[in-house]
């Protein structure tokens, strides 16, 4: 005889964990776009390098080293503070959203916010990694072979990747919503 006063759980939506391509495809992307933001700061470095090789006589004081690294800083800090946005709302960065995976609580199956997404998988695990000269981070990618394939990050975490958009945003482009509209500016966008 069932039970009419014990409340049956709420069957989670079918959800897909990501390839391990796909996370590595998001996670070259993440770090394409890293380096292309920061290229200034990396040119300063490297002119700088070139620069103190030669004689004091041979250096050129022409070139406006400030200016080169006030450029990477803050493109570097826009693309911070954007993937810890997109992280927070959408459980997604920009590489993550081109591949079409996003990360979400284990439990819920939704996607956890700032505190997860933001603090324990990127910074905590950053500072792991780099007090530990990285070792960690090269542990914490092979537990991605897991049949789970959840890194420790996600296990500190307590998230997983799986396949999809954020259950917010719409299945159509931006494009396709317009021609819906009619092609009108009728709000549909």
């Amino acid at each position: 005889m069932q039970d009419i006063f014990v409340t049956p759980e709420p069957e989670k939506p079918s959800q897909v964990l990501a390839s391990r391509w796909s996370r590595l495809g998001a996670a070259l992307i993440d770090w394409f776009i890293g380096v292309i933001v920061s290229s200034p700061i990396i040119a300063v470095r490297i002119l700088l390098v070139l620069e103190l090789r030669k004689s004091p006589f041979e250096r050129h004081e022409t070139l406006d080293y400030a200016a080169l690294l006030a450029i990477g800083f803050v493109a570097a800090i826009a693309l911070l503070l954007l993937q810890c946005v997109l992280l927070t709302k959408d459980g997604q960065t920009i590489g993550k959203k081109i591949v079409g995976i996003r990360i979400v609580n284990v439990d819920t199956g939704e996607n956890g916010g700032f505190v997860p997404n933001v603090l324990l998988r990127s910074i905590v695990n950053g500072l792991i990694s780099y007090f530990t000269c990285n070792i960690y981070g090269i542990v914490d990618v092979l537990f991605i072979f897991r049949d789970d394939r959840r890194c420790i990050h996600d296990l500190i975490a307590g998230t997983r990747v799986i396949e999809g958009k954020p259950q917010h945003q719409s299945s159509l482009s931006v494009w396709e919503r317009y021609n819906k509209a009619g092609g009108t500016d009728s709000g549909a966008l």
